[in-house]
């Protein structure tokens, strides 16, 4: 027996939900550190940007910073981790 339609729609609709985050995320968190490392001159020399995802739960000084991104720079490596 197969799945039936109202299953594999429950299926795609999640499947579209986690696409529409993943953009958001794209957009709305490395987007903005890059511009914002751009304008302040961080991008020249960069070679390769590295996206890590920073284990939930880990937290800077007590500070939430839940749904956030952050970046630093060491050589010709940008890294922007998600919070």
């Amino acid at each position: 027996m197969g799945l039936e339609r109202q299953d594999i729609e429950k299926i795609l609709t999640m499947q579209l939900d986690g696409v529409r985050f993943a953009t958001t995320v794209l957009r709305n968190r490395i987007a903005e550190q890059l511009a914002i490392a751009n304008a302040q001159g961080e991008l020249k020399g960069i070679k390769t940007i590295r996206l890590m995802l920073r284990k939930q739960g880990s937290q800077e000084a007590g500070v939430d910073v839940t749904g956030l991104a952050s970046g630093e720079t060491l050589a010709d490596v940008m890294t922007i981790w998600l919070i």
